[in-house]
């Protein structure tokens, strides 16, 4: 029994001393930084290869260099290089970028830049330029944080894309319609595009006459607009106290979209009718 004691005083002894390494080696061990993106820098900038292209680029450890004061860059620079082997006309844009930016586009080599082009806010938060690329011409395309007087963001997920611009058009489809018995509330869903990157927004109002008496709601969604199909989502509770409930419903949809460049409204009326949600 004694040595039975022993034997495990031993054991306790042993894993106190190999805990106690384990967190002496931690702690001698520096702290993981994340890496700056690859295009920190204007000599590492990406290459622009095709008229479309899509990047994507974490830029919040993004960081500042000489080059930067060429103008018209703000914090959390980011870098892209286009030579365009035919004459194209073409839009840089930052729609789906999550948060506000900055558009820079020079020719030149890095050490000597030109500035061509620059701008904030066009769609939304998201910058944007149309610009004619001569062949054989070098661009470097600058996408920054906008710094005001008393901010600066600290960068974010940027998107830039590149494309050869078409007529602007949109289209918006509600898909499903419900109420629930349970809450009381409709919910509305349907796709929207655009045919160039773009900011949607659009407000619905829907009114429902229970007798009599009338359930009514709106609701407004801006979301980013591509030509790919994107889902949106509202959901309506009842302002006037009575809940919504399965049956017709009366929508009025106020819609609005731009690429920056051109915009399209449209106010439809439109009757649905409100399916009973699922399960109930």
């Amino acid at each position: 029994m004694l040595a039975g004691r022993r034997s495990r005083t031993r054991a306790r002894r042993v894993a106190a001393v190999t805990i106690a390494a384990l967190l002496a080696m931690c702690a001698a061990m520096p702290a993981a930084t994340a890496a700056p993106p690859t295009n920190d820098d204007i000599t590492h900038a990406t290459v622009i290869s095709t008229v479309p292209s899509r990047f994507t680029v974490d830029t919040r450890e993004a960081t500042s260099d000489p080059t930067d004061s060429a103008g018209c860059i703000g914090a959390s620079s980011v870098w892209y290089r286009f030579q365009p082997s035919s004459d194209v006309t073409a839009r840089a844009v930052t729609v789906g970028s999550d948060y506000d930016t900055l558009l820079a586009v020079f020719t030149g080599v890095p050490s000597q830049l030109t500035q061509v082009a620059c701008n904030d806010d066009r769609i939304g938060l998201a910058s944007g330029e149309q610009l004619h690329f001569a062949a054989s011409q070098t661009y470097f395309l600058a996408i920054s944080s906008f710094c005001g007087e008393e901010s600066c963001v600290a960068g974010g997920h940027a998107v830039l894309r590149l494309y050869e611009p078409v007529p602007f058009s949109t289209r918006r489809s509600t898909a499903r319609a419900v109420a629930d018995d349970v809450s009381g509330e409709a919910v509305l869903t349907g796709e929207h595009a655009c045919s160039n990157a773009g900011l949607a927004t659009f407000t619905i109002t829907i009114r429902q006459r229970l007798g009599s008496h009338v359930a009514r709601a709106t609701g407004t969604i801006t979301a980013w607009c591509t030509a790919r199909s994107r889902p949106w989502t509202l959901t309506f509770d009842s302002t006037t106290g009575l809940a919504f409930r399965p049956g017709r419903a009366r929508l009025t949809v106020a819609y609005h979209a731009t690429d920056g460049f051109a915009a399209v409204t449209h106010n439809v009326t439109e009757t649905r009718r409100l399916s009973p949600a699922a399960g109930a």
